[in-house]
């Protein structure tokens, strides 16, 4: 059995952790009442109520939010399309991340709300389950949950990991803490070359560089029935979207649909903004510039409008599939950008602009194959989108290297993943 060595900022955290117990039951009935929690989420955060098991081995995968919960899907799918008789529990932190492995409905997955890092919820947890292999996805670190896993001598693995900039400065100031805890996992496969150098500089021995998982994550859902009320009511209309957009960016954008629409009268632009707390500045927007406007999808669509805007959260899917172009918003104010493999999953182009640190590697990426166009203010948007528009030819021949670039991606992801892992399943479970 491994030793396991215990520096004293392991011993603080450990330490720390245990009196947090204390007022942990107080913590998350504060976010019950705040409505952040639910009576399920509070129970299995303090390692209570823990779901039914059966006998089959078991894979444990970690995706904390959103974004993780569809990566970990895409592995969890991978290893049970070639391996029969396991079961995969997929924990996360979020009540919208566990929404989206519910909806998977596949009853070889098994969802539970993770656990507090508590050393005694840790422990609790997992001689429960019993996991034959764990995974993390992407940018979770959770101390007490790393050492019983060293402890207990179980095959782990970081898939996807994504390393920031403010990250690494935190885990820099405790150096000889993040070194210890890096060097757990077998395996750290990397996102990209920047997490890559990051955990390098922090004296990971165990770390590779990969593609990115989201490449492979299934498509966001569509509305089947609102995407057939809208696609017969089209006629003539075309649209784009600009999806989630922060305060600052919606005018630029609504000054932007104002001229396009003296070329294109026919011309309707959707408005999904990152936080509907905006939607007031962007309906005074549009009628100090007179444009119709409604809302998606609470009203029928209607003909007369020039823009909706979108009034609900999780719904992008329906409207990326009914637009030709995407306007990403977070990228031309600071804010990191957003995915952009969501929009092109749909065979919307991509108009982007500088500040893309949230997804870097993938931006790059797709800007050098002509699947996103990077755009650095208002005018050149502007005329980006108004010769797209006269030239469908170009956007249709954007749409077609899109599938091209995308399902050569997804294959290099599912190869990766069972090169990392598979040898392991095979081994520990068979």
């Amino acid at each position: 059995m491994r030793k396991i060595k215990i520096n004293i900022a392991t011993f603080t955290y450990l330490t720390v952790t245990n009196l947090f117990r204390i007022i942990a039951r107080l913590y998350l009935f504060k976010r019950l009442v705040c409505d952040k929690e639910t009576r399920t989420s509070m129970r299995q955060k303090l390692a209570l109520d823990m779901p039914d098991k059966n006998q089959r081995s078991l894979i444990w995968i970690h995706a904390a939010s959103v974004g993780e919960a569809y990566s970990g899907l895409t592995v969890a799918n991978t290893i049970l399309k070639n391996f029969k008789n396991i079961e995969i529990l997929i924990t996360t932190s979020t009540i919208t991340s566990s929404d989206i492995i519910n909806n998977a409905k596949n009853i070889n997955i098994i969802h539970q709300f993770l656990p507090l890092d508590i050393k005694v919820y840790v422990k609790k947890f997992l001689q429960y389950w019993n996991p034959k292999i764990c995974i993390f996805m992407e940018s979770e670190m959770w101390p007490n949950y790393f050492l019983e896993i060293e402890s207990k001598q179980i095959p782990f693995y970081i898939l996807n990991a994504r390393f920031s900039a403010k990250s690494y400065k935190n885990w820099s100031k405790i150096k000889s803490f993040a070194k210890r805890m890096i060097n757990i996992p077998n395996i750290i496969s990397c996102q990209d070359i920047d997490t890559l150098q990051r955990f390098t500089m922090l004296e990971a021995l165990n770390t590779i560089l990969s593609q990115n998982i989201k490449y492979a994550n299934p498509p966001l859902a569509i509305d089947q029935i609102e995407y057939k009320s809208l696609t017969e009511s089209l006629n003539d209309k075309k649209f784009y979207i600009a999806a989630s957009t922060h305060k600052g960016e919606n005018k630029s954008i609504i000054n932007i649909h104002s001229r396009l629409l003296k070329y294109f009268p026919n011309l309707v632009c959707i408005i999904a903004p990152r936080h509907l707390s905006d939607i007031n500045e962007i309906i005074e927007t549009l009628e100090k510039m007179n444009i119709k406007w409604s809302y998606l999808p609470s009203r029928k669509f209607d003909s007369k409008y020039q823009c909706y805007i979108i009034n609900k959260i999780g719904i992008l899917g329906t409207y990326f599939a009914i637009s030709e172009l995407a306007i990403l918003g977070g990228s031309f104010q600071d804010h990191g950008g957003h995915n952009p493999i969501e929009a092109l999953q749909h065979n919307c182009l991509v108009f982007h602009g500088k500040y893309t640190k949230n997804f870097k590697a993938i931006y790059q990426s797709l800007d050098d194959l002509n699947c996103s166009y990077e755009i650095s203010d208002e005018e050149r948007l502007f005329q980006k989108i108004n010769y797209f528009f006269q030239n469908k030819e170009q956007i249709n021949n954007s749409i077609n290297n899109i599938d091209k670039v995308l399902n050569e991606k997804k294959d290099t992801v599912e190869e990766e993943i069972k090169s990392i892992i598979f040898k392991e399943i095979k081994e520990n479970i068979g």
